[in-house]
């Protein structure tokens, strides 16, 4: 059920102090029905011996006794008392590992890996180290498509969701006065390209529901985010708009100089995406 789930019926959280404080303060934990959901939550900042502590305040805080998803967020880690950012993802995949065995979380992933550090993970599996993730969670959209990429993960059997499945439409990539020219050039806000916006007309979709279309068409599952309520309708609605085959070839087009919006490398200090589309 959990990987063939769609759009925004996955809730998609943060382990940070902000969000935690949040949470505290609004009261929504303890009178939500988080038992109708699937809910998936990443561990950010990490390190091998805080994975079950961030486990423990996150199923505190939502009054829950498991998650269906604990993803590693990023490949690199940085504690309380750290100077840098470091690479410690084969340690911390290991602790997460063995909290399947407690039954507080059915399935394990990660989320902005490389292919070299997905590999590593595969090695591991293949020892009896470690299972396989579940899912990885990466930016998909049709401005960085990563065809290949995907069809790795098929190959393994872990499950592909596309973050910012609606590319530079998330507002965390800031508005396009403050990008680079080289960005502002290439990538228009994806809603308003011409070739999404002919086919949506051509097929009654919104801009929207046609780019969700094309993510799961490619057998990804794709979570965009939205806290307003016609939104997320709109974005549920995807199901129900059915492309062409051209339609899919046209979109594919749109990708052809990949162009990524989240990338913290030169900020972290540390090298990410290493042998991936516009790394």
């Amino acid at each position: 059920m959990l990987l063939r789930l769609r759009l925004s019926r996955a809730i998609d959280k943060l382990i940070a102090p902000q969000h935690m404080a949040m949470r505290k303060l609004s009261g929504k934990a303890s009178t939500r029905d988080w038992k109708k959901e699937a809910l998936t939550e990443r561990i950010s900042g990490h390190a091998p011996e805080r994975v079950e502590a961030g486990l423990n305040q996150t199923l505190k805080d939502l009054n829950l006794s498991y998650l269906d998803l604990y993803l590693m967020h990023w490949p690199v880690g940085k504690g309380p008392d750290d100077k840098k950012y470091h690479y410690d993802y084969v340690e911390t995949w290991q602790a997460m590992s063995k909290l399947l065995r407690t039954g507080r979380v059915r399935r394990i992933g990660i989320s902005n890996f490389s292919p070299a550090q997905l590999k590593e993970l595969v090695k591991h599996s293949i020892k009896g180290d470690s299972p396989l993730p579940a899912v990885h969670q990466m930016e998909l959209h049709p401005y960085l498509p990563q065809a290949k990429w995907i069809y790795a993960h098929k190959a393994h059997g872990i499950a592909v969701t596309a973050y910012s499945p609606l590319g530079n439409m998330n507002p965390t990539y800031g508005d396009r006065s403050r990008r680079e020219v080289t960005t502002q050039s290439k990538a228009p806000l994806l809603l308003e390209n011409e070739t999404v916006k002919s086919i949506a007309e051509k097929r009654d979709c919104t801009p929207a529901q046609v780019v969700l279309a094309w993510g799961m068409n490619r057998g990804a599952s794709v979570i965009p985010k939205s806290k307003h309520e016609n939104h997320i309708k709109e974005n549920l609605d995807a199901t129900k708009c059915e492309l062409g085959t051209d339609d899919l070839a046209d979109i594919d087009g749109i990708g052809e100089e990949p162009i990524r919006f989240n990338n913290p490398s030169k900020g972290w200090g540390v090298h990410l995406f290493d042998g991936l589309d516009d790394a």
